[in-house]
C-alpha cells in the first residue's frame, strides 16, 4: 500500500462514478495523509473540526455524508462509536479488490485518445520548461533557485547581518538575483573587502545597477598587471 496506489484507485473510481464529488476526494486524500502520518495504523482517529478543516469541508452534514459515501463505496470502514457529533470517529482504509472498484479501463481508453494531442503540445512547450544541460556534468547550466543565495553570499564575502540580508534577498526577483551575482563577480575583483560595505546595503540599495569603480590602490593594480605580464618587469627602471 502506498499513496500513489490509493490516489490511482480514487481517480479510476471517480472517472466512472458520476456521484463522486470534490468534497469526497478532499476527504479521501485527507484520510490518506492522516494514515501516512500515523505510520499506516489500522484505525485512524478523525476529530470532527480538524478533519473538516483539513479537507476544506465547511458543513458537518457534508462531512458526515462524505464519510458515508466513502464507506458505501468500500474505500473505508467507519467506527461511528456514538451518535454524538463532537466525539471523534475512527476509520480504516479498506483493501481494494478488483470486484470492489473500477478497473480503470475507461480512464485508460480516454487517456489513450488524448496522447497524440498531448504529445504534440508537449513538444512545443518543453523548450520553455527544461533548462540547458551541461553535457559533461548532466546538470542544469543555471544553478537551482535555492542555491543562488549561498552563491552570492559566499561571493560577496562580507559576513555581516546574514539573516537580515537573506530577508531582503528573498524579496527580489530571480532576474535581480542573477544580475547581483554577475555584478558581484566583477565588483569583488576591483573592490577590497573593507570597501564593499554591508551586504544588507548592497541588496537593499540594488547596487548591482551601479557602475563598478576600481577601488584598489596603485600598488595592487601594478601587481595584477605584473602577474598578467611578468616579462614586462625586465624593463622596469631602464
Amino acid at each position: 500500500m502506498n499513496t500513489f496506489d490509493l490516489s490511482k484507485q480514487w481517480f479510476d473510481f471517480a472517472y466512472e462514478c458520476k456521484e463522486a464529488k470534490p468534497h469526497h476526494a478532499s476527504l479521501w486524500f485527507f484520510i490518506i495523509d492522516k494514515a501516512n502520518r500515523s505510520g499506516w495504523k489500522e484505525w485512524i482517529t478523525m476529530h470532527r473540526d480538524i478533519s473538516m478543516e483539513g479537507s476544506c469541508i465547511g458543513s458537518y452534514s457534508t462531512y458526515k455524508k462524505s464519510l458515508e459515501f466513502l464507506e458505501q463505496h468500500k474505500f473505508i470502514d467507519v467506527d461511528w462509536g456514538t451518535k454524538n457529533q463532537w466525539k471523534p470517529t475512527h476509520v480504516r482504509l479498506k483493501c481494494f479488490y478488483k470486484s470492489d472498484k473500477a478497473d480503470g479501463k475507461a480512464l485508460s481508453k480516454a487517456e489513450a485518445k488524448q496522447l497524440p494531442k498531448q504529445s504534440e503540445s508537449t513538444d512545443q512547450s518543453t523548450d520553455s520548461i527544461y533548462k540547458p544541460i551541461n553535457n559533461e556534468t548532466l546538470e542544469p547550466i543555471n544553478p537551482p533557485t535555492e542555491n543562488l543565495w549561498e552563491i552570492w553570499w559566499n561571493l560577496y564575502d562580507v559576513k555581516q547581518d546574514e539573516m537580515k540580508a537573506q530577508g531582503y534577498w528573498s524579496k527580489i526577483t530571480q532576474e535581480e538575483k542573477q544580475k547581483a551575482i554577475a555584478h558581484t563577480t566583477e565588483f569583488i575583483k576591483v573592490t577590497p573587502k573593507p570597501y564593499r560595505g554591508n551586504p544588507v546595503g548592497y541588496i537593499q540599495g540594488k547596487k548591482w545597477n551601479n557602475e563598478i569603480i576600481d577601488r584598489r590602490n596603485i600598488k595592487e593594480i601594478q601587481e595584477e598587471k605584473n602577474s598578467q605580464h611578468p616579462k614586462a618587469n625586465l624593463y622596469d627602471g631602464w
